[in-house]
């Protein structure tokens, strides 16, 4: 593992299987996918999650056997030199009677860094973004049921500002109205927030929690979605935008 330089992008692929511990009964699999971008250097390897690129990073470690992300963690193996691995088990104490077996994979795409996975735009009166250049996407579903979630991330201020739509079953170009608390609706949720410490001053929340939008999808197929949107926040200001998302 220490001859083997991890600079590049790499896609993270997690699969976490729910077991029932009192009957040892398999549940369900829980998937998740984002991207990291890794920095090898004599220093150790530095570690970026796509939307926290540009500000200050852990470093990971290299041993003879493994690769730490957090030395507080299992480490990776390594599949090739474009593949690692990692497999834990664990219990969460907010989900009691059950163990979760969870396997995640990094896929190496691509030797440099890759951080324009699609585009952002939304405008209103306290906030505004359009960026092109640096746009992550994340994706999490499971197999239980059908309900997915997709997060354009982007950076704002001195953090990172995303937006989510939660939805079931698959999509398709055509518009969509959500409500807060109407299952009927195939939009179950619509969000943005931010970590940053100026969209909370002008907003006065870390959401903009709209009760209701409207969404428009344009343009969707495996490989990609895009999209439009409009909603009042929280802050009882009219917001609009549009993303566009490469789907790993």
């Amino acid at each position: 593992m220490q001859q083997t330089d991890l600079s590049g992008t790499w896609l993270l692929i997690a699969e976490t299987e729910v077991i029932k511990e009192s009957t040892n009964e398999y549940i369900r699999t829980n998937y998740y996918q984002d991207y990291y971008v890794f920095e090898d250097t004599s220093s150790g390897v530095k570690v970026e999650y796509c939307a926290d690129v540009g500000g200050w990073a852990p470093y990971g470690v290299k041993t003879m056997q493994h690769f730490y992300i957090n030395v507080n963690d299992e480490g990776f193996t390594l599949g090739d030199e474009n593949t690692l691995q990692q497999t834990v088990e664990y219990t969460d104490e907010y989900s009691p009677g059950f163990l979760f077996k969870k396997h995640t994979t990094l896929r190496r795409i691509s030797p440099v860094q890759v951080i324009d996975f699609g585009s952002f735009d939304i405008a209103g009166t306290n906030v505004n973004v359009s960026e092109s250049e640096h746009v992550c996407v994340a994706r999490y579903w499971s197999s239980l049921g059908t309900t997915q979630s997709l997060h354009v991330a982007v950076p704002y201020g001195e953090g990172v500002l995303e937006f989510s739509i939660q939805y079931y079953d698959d999509l398709v170009v055509g518009v969509y109205e959500f409500e807060e608390y109407n299952d009927n609706n195939q939009i179950l949720d619509v969000n943005v927030h931010s970590n940053d410490d100026q969209f909370w001053d002008l907003v006065g929340s870390n959401i903009l929690a709209p009760e209701s939008a409207t969404i428009e999808i344009l343009s969707i197929n495996t490989n990609f979605i895009s999209g439009v949107f409009s909603f009042v926040g929280q802050d009882a200001q009219e917001y609009s935008g549009s993303f566009s998302a490469e789907l790993p």
